[in-house]
């Protein structure tokens, strides 16, 4: 083999093995909020996405402060996606540039509790809102994707199917229940509620946090006679007080998927609605 021939050999192995290293490209790196618009984010995407959540499984958006790691984390990412200032305050100064984060309280068609237009940014309790959160998170994937858009839209096919039927059984499931009157510890479900046709009655407090003064608290209880029980988050850890105070049976639930690790968006729906149901059943 002559010389220059074997150098076009080696140019040409060359040249395979730097394609190589270009379509071997990182995955986008996708940080969310929190767990449950994570779960949205994982139903839509494969190994084309890094995809992380930013609060820990003890952390409450109300009151989370972020960490040197937190704040490296949103700097290394391609998109950081959240609900909003009005319920992660602390992620305001520390976002990047409106290319590289999705506010999913400003999707468009979303809908609100009775009076709370724009405030209440439990979105994700809300199947139908989840939805469109999911819509828009695709949409911003494609962008960043092109070639993956064909796999992320039929992978939001899947998923949004997966949420209508997931919602049925739970329609069908609390539908004999909706009268029931109960009461929460913090009044985060109002998505929820609204959505499935629930009656809450009372709520402790606005913000997890908040103290109660003895004149709110002999209000709630007032509010709460005749409900069948009253529901608290699992970040709270405060059941055992709840009952004592109230002398009402409590219920936990992990409205912001903390507790465990779900399989998808549908499987956190349903653990949240088998916490309901055992709340609001005669034997619950």
């Amino acid at each position: 083999m002559s010389g220059r021939i074997m150098g076009l050999w080696w140019a040409a192995i060359v040249m395979c093995l730097g394609a190589g290293r270009v379509h071997a490209a990182e995955p986008l790196r996708v940080v969310s909020s929190i767990a449950p618009v994570n779960l949205l984010v994982q139903g839509l995407v494969g190994p084309e996405v890094s995809a992380q959540t930013l609060l820990n499984a003890k952390a409450d958006p109300h009151e989370f402060a972020l960490r040197v790691s937190d704040r490296t984390l949103i700097n290394e990412a391609d998109l950081v996606i959240w609900l909003g200032p009005g319920l992660e305050r602390f992620l305001l100064k520390a976002l990047p540039d409106a290319r590289t984060q999705l506010e999913l309280g400003q999707v468009p068609g979303l809908v609100w509790p009775q009076g709370r237009q724009g405030t209440d940014l439990h979105l994700w309790l809300n199947p139908a809102n989840a939805k469109l959160m999911a819509s828009a998170i695709a949409a911003r994937l494609s962008e960043r994707l092109p070639a993956s858009a064909p796999a992320i839209n039929e992978r939001l096919r899947l998923l949004q199917q997966r949420i209508d039927s997931v919602s049925t059984q739970i329609k069908s499931r609390l539908a004999p229940l909706q009268s029931v009157p109960f009461g929460v510890a913090h009044d985060g479900y109002a998505h929820w509620v609204g959505y499935f046709g629930l009656n809450q009655v009372a709520a402790l407090s606005v913000l997890p946090e908040q103290h109660l003064g003895a004149k709110h608290l002999a209000a709630v209880q007032q509010k709460l006679q005749g409900a069948r029980c009253v529901i608290t988050d699992v970040s709270e850890g405060n059941q055992q007080k709840l009952q004592e105070l109230l002398s009402l049976p409590v219920q936990v639930a992990d409205p912001l998927a903390q507790a465990r690790a779900y399989t998808d968006y549908g499987d956190f729906l349903l653990a949240l609605a088998d916490v309901f149901s055992a709340c609001l059943s005669p034997s619950g």
